[in-house]
Order: C-alpha cells, then structure tokens, then sequence
C-alpha cells in the first residue's frame, strides 16, 4: 500500500517538476530572443552598417554590445541547466 502511494506521488511531482521546466525555458527564451535581436543590431550599428558614429557613441556601444552578451549567455547557461 504504501508503495503504491510513494508511486502516485513520486509521479505527480515529476509531472510538477516537468510543468517547472517547461515554464522557465518558455520564460528564459522569451527573455533569450530579445536579447539575441538587440545584440545584433548594436554589432550592424557598431559596423557602420546605418551610418558612421561618433567614437563616444562607439564605446557606449561596446559597453551595450557586452552586458546584452553577458545577459545571453547567462539565460543560456540556465536553459543548459534545466
């Protein structure tokens, strides 16, 4: 009897634990496909692709260009993780 019960709930969590799953990598790439976007603009902008920019405008760019990676890679190594 008991085991039974530790089958149907043993079940029921991996069924909550896959419902967790499935959320949080809907969540992470929501979050991942924005990013991917604004990386790629900021690389055409930095290549000149719309228009030379000032060297000030450059660095803040390149700083941009860097914390949307780090904010990449981040959701990617969670999406490894799950």
């Amino acid at each position: 009897m008991l085991t039974n019960e530790l089958k149907v709930t043993n079940k029921k969590l991996t069924e909550i634990d896959k419902l967790r799953t499935d959320s949080l990598s809907r969540e992470l790439d929501e979050i991942r496909s924005p990013l991917i976007t604004i990386n790629n603009e900021l690389e055409l902008i930095l290549s000149g692709k719309y228009g030379l920019i000032t060297t000030a405008v450059q660095i803040k760019f390149k700083v941009l260009l860097d914390r949307v990676d780090e904010g990449r890679k981040l959701v990617e190594s969670m999406l490894v993780r799950l």
